[in-house]
């Protein structure tokens, strides 16, 4: 059998009474704080989102407002001593307290003190100069004494004395095989700028020794 379609237009059934429309401005929603953080979800409901929204906010506000953080992680590392080193650390602040008063102490300083510091380096580096022109020492140059003869050789001193020092002087030789039995050496001529050193040679071939010497006074 054929089938036939028939247009039937617009069929309108009885109407009821209308049924009441909340305000949504008015409506809550609710949930409850999430036991730990986790990130919302666009899978999770409502309440779930805004508990974990709740979560964040809440340990927001201990940190900022109580300083209460034990149970977040990378906390800083909190030092209350002046001997660390750590790059990564913060100084607690009653070492900030210590230092300032540290500084406070250097600070007392008067004029007085410190003119009378200055005078104390300034003591202390003439007495330390005086001392290097009181003692002085060295070591001469080869000098050439032909055999069987006698040389004077002037040494001259790196600085002047004051007055005229006491000097001691002897042979001197870096080798072991040196024979010094049949030679002299004299001190002569001492004033403050130098001295003379006279020199025997009794051997029957030259001698060429160094002078070691000391002057002080």
């Amino acid at each position: 059998m054929a089938k036939r379609e028939i247009d039937l237009g617009s069929v309108i059934g009885p109407q009821g009474p209308p049924g009441e429309v909340p305000d949504l401005a008015q409506e809550t929603i609710p949930f409850s704080k999430a036991s730990s953080r986790v990130n919302i979800s666009p899978d999770e409901t409502m309440t779930v989102n805004l508990g974990r929204i709740m979560k964040y906010l809440a340990d927001l506000q201990t940190v900022a407002f109580s300083g209460l953080y034990q149970d977040l992680g990378y906390k800083p590392v909190i030092i209350a001593n002046l001997l660390s080193s750590s790059d990564s650390s913060i100084l607690a602040a009653s070492m900030g307290k210590k230092l300032a008063e540290m500084v406070g102490t250097l600070s007392e300083l008067d004029t007085e003190v410190s003119a009378d510091l200055v005078k104390a380096i300034n003591s202390l580096v003439e007495r330390l100069n005086t001392l290097e022109a009181s003692r002085q020492s060295g070591i001469s140059e080869a000098i050439t004494v032909s055999a069987s003869g006698i040389t004077e050789k002037r040494i001259n001193f790196p600085k002047a004395f004051a007055s005229i020092p006491n000097v001691v002087a002897c042979f001197y030789s870096g080798s072991t095989e040196v024979n010094f039995s049949k030679v002299n050496l004299s001190v002569i001529d001492i004033d403050t700028t130098g001295f003379t050193a006279k020199i025997f040679n009794g051997h029957t071939g030259r001698f060429a020794p160094n002078i070691e010497w000391q002057a002080s006074i």
